[in-house]
C-alpha cells in the first residue's frame, strides 16, 4: 500500500502494486453492487484484465476509502503515466480501463457520498501528476450532478450512447421502426441468401477462447475498420485484453457473442455482454466481401430481437452516435470528460490555454484576423 492518512474519519490509502489490486476482488465486487455507477466497465474483472494487458510504463494508483472499521466505501481506479495533453508533455492521472471502457467513474457506496469528496481532496494533495483526465463519466454520476464537486474541475461532453429501452414485445417494437429501414433489412437478408445458406448463432461461453476469439480477430483485421485505422484488435494489447476478460466474463455469465455465418463460416460478429439485465454491444465487424449484404446490420437485427425475447431491460449501443444506431434507438445518454489541474505554473498555463483561449478561438473562428492567427480557414 502506497500511502494512507485519515480525512474526516475516513482512511485513505493508495494501492500501487498488482498483487494488492488482485486481493481486492471480493471487496471490490461487494462495493460495486452498492455504488452509484454499477456497470461492467467498473468490475474488478474488467479493470484487472485491462491492467494485465496495458500496464507497461504505467504506475498503479488505486485510491481506496475505508471507514474506521475498515469497511471499503470508495475506490478510485486510477494510474499515472507520462503522456501529452494538447501536445504538452505532462504526468497524467487517469482511469484504469481508459480507451477500452465506455463508462468510468469512482466506485462509491450510495450511503457514503463523502467518499467522493475525500477522493477528490486526496487527489488534489498529490504532487505526482500535472493533469487528471477522467474520461467517459456517465451523466448520472455524482461527479457530474453535484455542484460542490463540479466547482473543482472542468467538464466536457465526450460521447453519446444510443440505447433501446425494452418496454414492449419484439413485434410491437419492430412495427414502430421506419418502413424504409425495414425494407432495407429485408433486402439485405435476400442479398445474403444469394451468397449461400446463412444463419445466426449466439453463445454465452467459449469452448476454446483463444481459437474462437482468433477467428473474430481475423474478421476485424480484414474489415474496413482496419483499413480506416479504427480496428480495436489491431493492437496486440487489445487482443490480450479480450482473451483475459472473456475468460472472466464467461465464468460470471456476462459474455455474449453473436455471429452471422454463411455456409457455416463466420462473416460477421458482435461481441456483447449482459450485465444487470442490459445488453452491452461492445465490438462488431464483418468481412468486406459481404458488404452488399450488410451482415453488420443483420447481426444487430438478430441480437436485438434476441434481447427482446429474453426480456432484458435495455440494449445499449455504447459509444458512437452513428446513423445505423439511431435507426434502432430513440434515446441516448451522455458521457463527460472531467479534467482536474494540479497546482503550479505549468498546470495553470495549460488550463487557461485549453479552457479559456481555445473556446474563445473556436467561438470566433470565422473572424478573419483570428482565422489567420490560428492558421485555419474561416468557414
Amino acid at each position: 500500500f502506497g500511502v494512507n492518512f485519515f480525512m474526516n474519519k475516513l482512511n485513505i490509502e493508495t494501492i500501487c502494486d498488482t498483487e494488492s489490486f488482485k486481493s481486492l476482488r471480493s471487496e471490490w465486487d461487494e462495493l460495486l453492487q452498492k455504488s452509484y455507477t454499477n456497470c461492467l466497465f467498473l468490475t474488478w474483472e474488467w479493470l484487472y484484465s485491462w491492467w494485465t494487458a496495458y500496464h507497461a510504463n504505467k504506475e498503479l494508483n488505486i485510491i481506496c476509502v475505508r471507514e474506521s472499521n475498515n469497511t471499503l466505501v470508495g475506490i478510485a481506479p486510477l494510474f499515472i503515466h507520462k503522456t501529452k495533453y494538447y501536445k504538452t508533455k505532462v504526468v497524467e492521472l487517469t482511469f484504469i480501463g481508459e480507451a477500452t471502457s465506455d463508462r468510468q467513474d469512482f466506485i462509491v457506496d450510495k450511503n457514503h457520498f463523502k467518499a467522493y469528496e475525500a477522493i477528490i481532496c486526496f487527489i488534489l494533495t498529490s504532487k505526482k501528476w500535472t493533469v487528471a483526465r477522467l474520461e467517459q463519466v456517465p451523466e448520472w454520476s455524482p461527479m457530474i450532478s453535484n455542484k460542490q464537486l463540479v466547482a473543482q474541475y472542468e467538464i466536457e461532453v465526450t460521447s453519446h450512447l444510443p440505447v433501446i429501452k425494452i418496454i414492449s414485445d419484439w413485434e410491437t417494437y419492430y412495427k414502430g421502426l421506419s418502413s424504409k429501414f425495414k425494407r432495407d433489412l429485408k433486402h439485405k437478408n435476400n442479398v445474403l441468401k444469394r451468397e449461400g445458406e446463412w444463419g445466426y448463432t449466439i453463445k454465452d461461453e467459449l469452448d476454446n477462447i483463444e481459437d474462437e476469439l482468433g477467428e473474430l480477430f481475423k474478421i476485424e483485421l480484414k474489415s474496413k475498420k482496419n483499413n480506416a485505422g479504427t480496428a480495436f484488435f489491431a493492437d496486440e494489447r487489445a487482443r490480450i485484453f479480450q482473451q483475459i476478460v472473456s475468460k472472466y466474463c464467461t465464468e460470471r455469465g456476462w459474455l455474449n457473442i453473436s455471429c452471422i455465418k454463411v455456409n457455416k463460416n463466420p462473416v460477421s460478429y458482435l461481441i456483447g455482454y449482459i450485465y444487470n439485465n442490459t445488453y452491452l454491444a461492445y465490438n462488431m465487424a464483418f468481412l468486406p466481401e459481404y458488404y452488399r449484404a450488410s451482415p453488420g446490420k443483420l447481426v444487430l437485427h438478430e441480437t436485438i430481437k434476441h434481447c427482446f425475447n429474453r426480456k432484458l431491460k435495455e440494449f445499449d449501443f455504447l459509444r458512437g452516435d452513428t446513423y445505423i444506431k439511431n435507426k434502432w434507438a430513440k434515446t441516448s445518454r451522455t458521457n463527460y470528460r472531467i479534467v482536474i489541474f494540479n497546482k503550479g505554473i505549468k498546470a495553470s498555463v495549460i488550463r487557461r490555454a485549453v479552457f479559456v483561449i481555445r473556446p474563445f478561438l473556436q467561438k470566433h473562428r470565422n473572424n478573419k484576423f483570428i482565422s489567420r492567427l490560428i492558421n485555419i480557414r474561416g468557414k
